[in-house]
């Protein structure tokens, strides 16, 4: 139930936020304008490297469970066995500079290639993007192959549920992608403080829509549902749940989500948690944790890493 990805991700937006709030990158001169290009950099760089952390994570879920290559969708297949070679040749660049790296990633890749019947062994990389950069298009072809419905307006509606200032998540990723892009490319781009402030609040918002909808299909796909399989739409935001543990000045409200009233109280975050993890297993039910102005603190999926 512990991802290092998650951790990673949530103290790298908690580090922009303080350092958006610095003098020196509020500054009107050329050294706050340098640094605001400098963030709107990192701060894609941290979507990006969240996705594709947690894709490493929940492979190994998914492969050790009881799906067979004979499932997979023909979409699914196709970007397991024969997309996969692109995505690795534009990959391969980065697996490191030394021997050892490489044989790491190709051997990695090889188990996968030849796990062509029987038990699944997908490598993350089915699912990840070509080039450098992860595109718009790139995040919703990447959802759909985790038969998720509409991933726009699904990845748009679970921020909303979950009190996050994203009313459209498509129009998010490209505006943070457009302002990534510019700031990499063009030494005299102007980032606004507005921009640069409201960049953390749809970062996280986009990470954790993304993450809670990953997580769910993988682990219908270490269960072999066969509802899963047979529906490539079979994942939208009326699956699922959130269960709120909410800090409350002295302690800490176990609350299901459209209730107002505490299923439990405790004044120990962690006593909180382990009631909420398993209350929530097995149910499409996933804990996130809110300080008292309802902010997103830490999230996960108990039935999944």
């Amino acid at each position: 139930m512990s991802s290092a990805a998650r951790k990673v991700f949530i103290g790298g937006i908690n580090a922009l936020q303080t350092s958006i709030n610095t003098p020196l990158v509020t500054g009107p001169d050329t050294v706050g304008s340098f640094l605001r290009r400098g963030l709107q950099v990192v701060g894609y760089g941290l979507l990006e490297t969240f996705i594709v952390d947690r894709l490493n994570e929940l492979s190994g879920h998914m492969n050790d469970g009881m799906s067979h290559v004979s499932d997979l969708p023909e979409k699914l297949r196709k970007a397991a066995f024969q997309d996969i070679l692109r995505v690795a040749a534009d990959k391969v660049q980065w697996a490191g500079p030394g021997l050892p790296d490489a044989v790491a990633f190709t051997s990695a890749l090889g188990r996968s290639l030849i796990a062509s019947s029987g038990p699944i062994h997908l490598s993350p990389l089915t699912w990840q993007w070509r080039g450098s950069n992860m595109g718009i298009a790139d995040l919703n072809d990447m959802l759909r192959l985790f038969h998720v419905h509409a991933p726009w307006q699904t990845l748009t509606n679970i921020s909303l549920r979950a009190d996050f200032p994203v009313t459209d998540a498509k129009a998010a990723v490209t505006n943070l992608l457009q302002e990534r892009n510019s700031s990499a490319h063009d030494s005299g781009h102007q980032v606004s403080n507005l921009i640069a402030r409201a960049a953390p609040a749809q970062l996280l918002a986009l990470g954790f829509s993304t993450d809670v909808l990953i997580s769910l299909a993988a682990h219908q796909i270490r269960l072999a549902s066969q509802e899963y399989w047979r529906d490539t739409n079979w994942l939208n935001s009326d699956k699922l749940k959130f269960r709120f543990v909410r800090f409350r000045t002295k302690e800490w409200a176990e609350v299901l989500e459209g209730r107002s009233k505490a299923a439990r109280l405790n004044h120990d975050r962690d006593a909180a948690s382990k009631s909420a993890f398993s209350a929530s297993l097995g149910k499409l039910e996933v804990v996130v944790f809110q300080n008292s102005a309802r902010q997103v603190l830490d999230w996960t999926y108990p039935d999944a890493p």
